[in-house]
């Protein structure tokens, strides 16, 4: 005897892959729209995401509301998301001397995401370290902000 979803099921299945796939195609149409400009855009945004989300993490660790290791765990987290948008924007094929000019900003402005991760990555996980916290999370904000904003500006381009 064959085995039959009951119907409810079988439109819960239904109903998940249908999901599934408008996701796939939207996140698709996402990518390919835009060329070298939209694609550093959406990289740049990413990175400006984890920027934010380390500067939440590591102000909490400095209110003394998370762990050293909870802190840690995120900001590397974090600091993958970012090399990974780095990474998109290193590898964009540009054929003008605006993408390229673009590509450049993008760079230089996760690069700059990436180090105060790292900063403040070495600040929890070393006590040693003697770094003023405090302008330390104003430089993960700054990066945060700058990575928004630049992230806005190429997507406004498009």
């Amino acid at each position: 005897m064959k085995y039959r979803r009951p119907p409810a099921a079988q439109r819960m299945v239904a109903a998940a892959v249908l999901a599934a796939l408008t996701g796939s195609v939207l996140s698709g149409c996402a990518t390919m729209s835009g060329g070298a400009t939209g694609d550093a855009a959406r990289s740049v945004s990413d990175a400006a995401s984890a920027a934010q989300s380390a500067a939440l993490a590591f102000e909490q660790h400095l209110g003394e509301r998370t762990t050293d290791a909870a802190t840690g765990v995120t900001l590397d987290d974090m600091l993958d998301e970012v090399q990974t948008a780095a990474t998109s924007v290193a590898e964009l094929e540009v054929s003008t001397a605006d993408e390229r000019e673009v590509r450049q900003t993008a760079a230089a402005t996760i690069r700059e995401c990436s180090d105060s991760i790292v900063a403040a990555r070495e600040q929890v996980s070393d006590p040693g370290v003697t770094s003023d916290a405090g302008a330390l999370l104003h430089r993960l904000e700054a990066a945060a902000d700058a990575a928004s904003e630049l992230g806005d500006e190429l997507e406004e381009r498009q």
